[in-house]
C-alpha cells in the first residue's frame, strides 16, 4: 500500500499537481529520503557520556553502565540509541537490557569491589586484576575451547586456533 501511495504521489509530482490528500505524505517522503545520511558513531564506555540520551539516564544508570562495562563491554550506535530503545521505558525497555550493562550482572560484592576501583581509587592496574579475576570466574571458555578444541599438527598445539567442527577452524581475527 505505502509504494501504491509513493507511486502515485510521485505521478503527480511529475505532473506537479498532486491533490490535497497526498500533499502530507509527499512532503513527509521528500523530507526523509533527501536527507544525506548520517556518519556512522559508535558508543562505548569511553563515549557514552557523549550521546544526548545518556543525561536521561538516572545517576544509579550511568553509574552501573560506567562500572560494569570493564567487565562486560558494549558498543551501540546512534541508530540503536535513537530508533530501537524506548527511552520512557528504561531500565527494562528490552532493546536497552541487550545494549547496556546492568549492575545485577555481576554479584553484589563483586559490584562494589569494582566500583570503589573505578570511581574512587581510579587505580588502573587493580581495575585490569579484577576485571581479569571476575572474566575467569564468569568462564570465559566454556566446553574445553582453550584445551580441547586446539587442533595440532604433529603433536604441537597450534596456538590461537580452535577447532570447532570437522572441516572448521576458528582464528582470532
Amino acid at each position: 500500500m505505502a509504494i501504491a501511495v509513493h507511486l502515485a504521489s510521485l505521478r503527480w509530482v511529475l505532473s506537479g499537481n498532486p491533490p490535497p490528500s497526498h500533499r502530507l505524505l509527499l512532503e513527509i517522503f521528500v523530507n526523509t529520503t533527501a536527507t544525506t545520511p548520517t556518519k556512522f558513531k559508535p558508543f562505548t564506555r569511553q563515549s557514552i557520556v557523549t550521546a544526548r540520551q545518556w543525561e536521561w539516564l538516572t545517576p544509579e544508570l550511568q553509574e552501573a553502565v560506567q562500572v560494569v562495562s570493564h567487565v562486560l563491554p558494549f558498543r551501540t550506535n546512534a541508530y540503536v540509541m535513537d530508533t530501537l530503545i524506548d527511552w520512557s521505558r528504561v531500565p527494562d525497555d528490552p532493546i536497552y537490557r541487550l545494549t547496556f550493562p546492568h549492575r545485577d550482572m555481576l554479584p553484589g560484592a563483586e559490584y562494589e569491589q569494582l566500583r570503589d576501583l573505578v570511581l574512587v581509587k581510579k587505580d588502573d592496574a587493580a581495575i585490569a586484576r579484577l576485571v581479569h579475576a571476575i572474566r575467569m570466574r564468569m568462564n570465559p571458555h566454556p566446553a574445553g575451547q582453550m584445551t580441547h578444541n586446539v587442533p595440532r599438527v604433529n603433536d604441537a598445539p597450534l596456538k590461537g586456533l580452535q577447532h570447532k567442527y570437522l572441516l572448521c577452524c576458528k582464528t582470532p581475527f
